[in-house]
């Protein structure tokens, strides 16, 4: 019987950290260059999974829509995954979750807004949050179109079915067109994975 892999919610890293930081970070845990692989996603994000021994593996990555950067810990026990994490956390001195939810709550309805509901959709935690629901609730019903979208893609990223409803509403009324088309094929995205 196969083991489930465990996942870490991501770690946000602050803008401008050195890239060469991350890389120095997850060769102290054993990763190799040898052993990276590197993958490009539709919407310009890309990741470089690093394999460190035969259960663990470190992600790095960016996100092409906020340009966010993370890295995310995967593995299949959990004492290796708590201690490549911390060891993470305390190199690299990421975004906390708490953090990331301040910046939302103080970006508000500014030019900020859209980049902070996108910044926290990527640190949200793997499971259910209602700080997290509520806030892209909250940004999907905004004023600011931008910001609306944001949140559709925020929505996106997490399928919750708890979503669909705003999202069916967006989809038909929205007075912006982008965030129509991007509501719309954000549920075609939750009825292809069996969430609507």
């Amino acid at each position: 019987m196969a083991v489930m892999e465990l996942r870490s919610r991501r770690m946000i890293l602050r803008e401008g950290q050195n890239p060469a930081d991350v890389e120095n970070a997850i060769r102290a845990l054993g990763g190799s260059a040898d052993a990276r692989v590197v993958r490009d996603f539709f919407g310009g994000r890309r990741e470089v999974e690093w394999l460190i021994g035969a259960d663990l593996k470190v992600v790095q990555g960016e996100d092409g829509t906020s340009r966010c950067r993370y890295v995310q810990v995967f593995g299949n026990d959990e004492d290796d995954v708590m201690a490549a994490i911390e060891s993470c956390e305390e190199s690299l001195r990421p975004w906390s979750y708490d953090d990331l939810i301040r910046f939302y709550d103080i970006a508000g309805g500014s030019k900020e807004g859209p980049h902070a509901v996108l910044r926290l959709a990527l640190g949200a935690p793997p499971s259910y949050d209602d700080d997290f629901y509520s806030r892209v609730l909250n940004s999907m019903g905004n004023s600011d179109p931008a910001i609306r979208d944001a949140g559709v893609l925020a929505a996106a990223s997490y399928g919750l079915r708890a979503f669909v409803p705003r999202l069916s509403e967006l989809a038909r009324n929205d007075s912006d067109p982008e965030v129509r088309d991007t509501a719309r094929a954000t549920l075609e995205a939750y009825a292809e994975a069996g969430l609507t």
